[in-house]
């Protein structure tokens, strides 16, 4: 009687990378992304803070970094264990809360932590904007929804920071 080989060789998965174009779009998306950051913090005064909420501001900025020097090894299996959360659920559990509790506290710069709630929140919508594209400039549209998220997860964390460090 036959019996049945099994067969125990492993699939190759497919690698698929990104185009010279799009790993270029990309790059100059995170540098932009930084100058924009930068211009944001400063337009919106969130540099008068301590250590600690400069190394909270730069998040972004190591985070855009990273993008840079990695969009050119970057491959579509990668992008979708990244890309696989939306953000704007978690951002509400955090702002709603701290909304209610501001009026309360008396020794924090509330215009600094509502400006940056409400910024974290627009860009946070910013992010959850489709955009129909071809196929092969997909990745562009995710990375810059990823960017919109880093910066508005960031300034969630710096607002939450100020509320509890109380500084003027």
């Amino acid at each position: 009687m036959d019996v049945p080989k099994l067969n125990n060789k492993k699939k190759k998965k497919t690698i698929i990378s990104y185009e010279s174009h799009i790993a270029t779009t990309v790059k100059w998306l995170y540098i932009l992304s930084i100058v924009l950051w930068i211009i944001l913090v400063l337009l919106f005064c969130f540099n008068r803070t301590t250590i600690f909420g400069y190394m909270i501001l730069a998040i972004p900025i190591v985070i855009y970094i990273i993008g840079v020097f990695n969009a050119s090894g970057a491959t579509v299996e990668s992008e979708d264990n990244v890309f696989a959360c939306n953000y704007l659920s978690i951002g509400l559990l955090v702002v709603l809360p701290l909304l209610t509790w501001l009026d309360k506290k008396e020794n924090v710069n509330k215009t600094i932590i509502i400006e940056a709630m409400i910024i974290a929140i627009i860009l946070c919508m910013f992010s959850l904007i489709d955009v129909w594209v071809k196929p092969e400039w997909l990745a562009v549209i995710k990375h810059i929804k990823a960017i919109f998220q880093t910066a508005s997860l960031t300034l969630l964390i710096f607002a939450l920071y100020m509320f509890y460090v109380g500084r003027q």
